[in-house]
């Protein structure tokens, strides 16, 4: 489950929040994961990754994708979220996935936007969906194709763009190829993930231009960061002075990618508020609401979670 909201001068700042909810122990109900949805919306983000469309004997915690959706139809905090103009995305890892996403949208009519990923490692990419990177790769270009035409916006990860836990360090071409890639099948957002959390802010002003070079305009640039080894916020930083305005988060900081070793948790909220007060760009988020969401959900979870002091400074 993610919130997500891209950061935008001179309007004020918002904050996208992202899969936080894969690599916890307790998984939530779906009645929860609205429950989460609506008190992640009174923090005011732009857009909210509310699903994943994966199998749910893989990863529990993503399970009732389908039923999820069709329930915030219903939900009155959605629905005037929605009027004013918030964005609804889920996850599709195969063209299977979107079938069943869009299939589960067609009543309900919540979801605008698709977000599809792609590992930069060959490794990761066998281990991950079995598959070459360059199968995946065709595949995943294949999903954007199809969400463009049945009129989704999409947005393109590429994952492990920062280190692998199998090869280290990604070449910069390579993921340069895959954001190319992207391009060229119609994607609206390029995302630049470091799923496992070894980015050094050199490799983020780096490919954040690579990104650019490839033809993805800035404001459609977005990072993907974890905080495993603690310098989330240096690249948050590295980010923002390189023109970023989109970054995913997570309340308290939640989740990980249960597929990689020693993944830590999404950077979460409350820290990417702190850096861009500290680097002087606005945000919109209710810091207020935020804090509450994190307790609210930090007891779901059986768990402190980071930031709620610092939430409510």
């Amino acid at each position: 489950m993610r919130e997500e909201a891209p950061l935008h001068e001179p309007t004020p700042a918002l904050t996208r929040t992202t899969d936080g909810l894969q690599n916890e122990r307790r998984a939530l109900t779906v009645a929860q994961k609205l429950e989460l949805v609506s008190r992640g919306l009174a923090a005011g983000p732009d857009s909210v990754e509310v699903a994943s469309f994966v199998r749910g004997d893989l990863v529990p915690a993503m399970a009732g994708a389908a039923e999820l959706t069709r329930a915030l139809a219903d939900d009155a905090a959605v629905r005037a979220a929605k009027s004013r103009g918030v964005g609804f995305a889920a996850l599709v890892p195969n063209p299977k996935g979107f079938e069943a996403m869009h299939k589960a949208n067609e009543s309900a009519r919540v979801l605008d936007t698709v977000v599809v990923l792609v590992s930069c490692s060959e490794s990761h990419s066998r281990a991950n969906v079995n598959r070459s990177m360059g199968d995946a790769l065709a595949a995943t270009l294949d999903v954007v194709r199809a969400a463009r035409e049945r009129g989704y916006a999409v947005r393109a990860y590429a994952s492990l763009a920062f280190g692998c836990p199998f090869e280290g360090r990604v070449p910069e071409d390579v993921v340069e190829h895959v954001v190319r890639e992207y391009r060229a099948a119609g994607a609206d957002w390029m995302c630049l993930a470091d799923t496992l959390g070894v980015a050094a802010p050199e490799q983020v002003r780096s490919l954040v231009g690579r990104a650019v070079a490839a033809g993805f305009p800035l404001d459609r640039v977005a990072l993907h960061l974890h905080d495993s080894h603690g310098r989330a916020h240096e690249n948050v930083a590295a980010g923002l002075d390189a023109g970023v305005r989109s970054f995913d988060a997570a309340v308290g900081g939640c989740g990980g990618c249960n597929f990689i070793p020693g993944a830590a948790g999404n950077v979460s909220v409350e820290k990417v508020a702190r850096v861009c007060a500290a680097r002087g760009v606005a945000h919109a988020l209710d810091l207020a609401a935020l804090a509450r969401a994190n307790e609210w959900l930090a007891d779901a979870l059986g768990r402190r979670l980071e930031g709620r002091a610092e939430a409510v400074e």
